[in-house]
């Protein structure tokens, strides 16, 4: 049997933010000429402004991206975007004093977010906001037709300048020295970003599989849920770029396999779906990073096991790894030391042939990560997930 349908709880859209919304997304060839020009007018500032080591968090979602997102974004030395900057990503830097002002007069109160994960968050909380600048240049990343994956060889100079000016600015108006990151859908453009960016830090994080596809497949449920209470659900989560869930999910195409995991889906093998998905998203990763030494150099995987059963060393790993200094972070890190815990919200409740079916589905994959153990084991003994590192 699946897991439990996940519970539809009442989610109130507020309506200022989806009008604001989409009356953005209707005037992006205008917005994206503001952030042009917003850039011309500083191009004598951004052409004195590095960017340096810039730090992506990506995985297939579900994984410990935006937990770790929030604990980093407290470093004093990164910058971020964050919830309100969904309205307007095209010009951070007039965005970040606007929305300033705005806040002075709206109130902002902390509510758990969509995904009813425990997570609460407000208009100023870090969030992944890029990956609508990814869909003004790149069309049909979120297509079954095509690849999304990007790698070195791709080129796409208006993107890359447009880019590049968006971080600088968002370092300006923040007044920050370091670029941070979470956007899942960067696990297939690695070596785009490697290109761009040759000192960039990447946090590979991935989940044992029974785990991972249980949060997946009780995530995208949700997400239906709240669809069929507010259909501007799924409206909002297309236009800001989030493909992952719900009804404006779109599978990537990141293997061979795409066909199969679309048909399995729609036939309600969404097990079988998710596991295929999950394991074409981490092999692609696999094989660049032994392909590509000077990658793997940069790119740290981080097991969410590791993250909840071990936070001291795997934070001290994370923070080693981007060379974010650690002094100025020692509260933070103490605070997210005893916070992280795994989930207890929910538990997979899969069918027997399913257990089976990710096992032999995931099996090469998650031996490559480290996870020796099998689904029934995992599902039998917690702590059998993963060693810690």
């Amino acid at each position: 049997m699946a897991e439990k349908q996940a519970k539809a709880q009442r989610f109130e859209l507020p309506g200022p933010l989806y009008a604001g919304l989409r009356f953005v997304h209707a005037l992006r060839p205008i917005f994206l000429g503001l952030g042009k020009l917003e850039s011309a007018l500083m191009r004598g500032r951004l052409d004195r402004t590095p960017i340096d080591r810039p730090i992506y968090i990506c995985g297939v979602p579900r994984c410990g991206t935006t937990v770790t997102l929030d604990m980093l974004s407290a470093h004093p030395s990164v910058a971020t975007h964050r919830y309100a900057d969904m309205l307007m990503p095209y010009a951070p830097y007039t965005w970040t004093w606007l929305s300033t002002q705005l806040l002075k007069i709206v109130p902002d109160k902390p509510q758990e977010r969509i995904h009813q994960d425990g997570i609460q968050v407000t208009k100023l909380s870090p969030e992944g906001t890029e990956e609508m600048l990814w869909l003004e240049f790149f069309k049909g990343l979120h297509s079954d037709q095509v690849s999304c994956v990007l790698t070195e060889e791709h080129t796409k100079p208006a993107f890359d300048r447009f880019y590049a000016d968006a971080i600088k600015k968002l370092l300006l108006a923040r007044g920050r020295g370091r670029y941070l990151s979470k956007a899942n859908e960067n696990v297939t453009r690695l070596l785009y970003l490697h290109r761009l960016f040759p000192d960039a830090r990447f946090l590979l994080f991935i989940r044992h599989p029974v785990h991972h596809v249980a949060s997946l497949r009780k995530t995208d449920q949700l997400f239906n849920s709240l669809a069929k209470q507010d259909a501007r659900v799924g409206k909002m989560t297309a236009i800001t770029g989030h493909f992952e869930f719900g009804p404006s999910k779109h599978w990537a195409k990141v293997g061979d396999r795409i066909g199969d995991i679309t048909r399995l889906y729609q036939e309600g093998e969404q097990a079988r779906a998710w596991a295929m998905h999950w394991s074409d998203t981490y092999d692609l990763v696999s094989a660049q990073l032994k392909a590509h030494p000077s990658l793997a150099a940069c790119t740290l995987t981080v097991r969410y096991e590791d993250l909840c059963r071990n936070p001291g060393p795997t934070i001290d790993r994370i923070l080693d790894h981007c060379e974010l200094e650690s002094t100025a972070f020692a509260d933070v890190r103490a605070g997210y030391q005893k916070k992280l815990v795994e989930p207890t919200y929910y538990r997979p409740d899969y069918r027997p042939d399913e257990l089976e079916q990710i096992d032999a589905i995931t099996m090469a994959t998650r031996a490559a990560y480290g996870y020796t153990h099998g689904a029934a084991d995992v599902l039998s003994d917690a702590r059998k997930v993963a060693e810690p590192a």
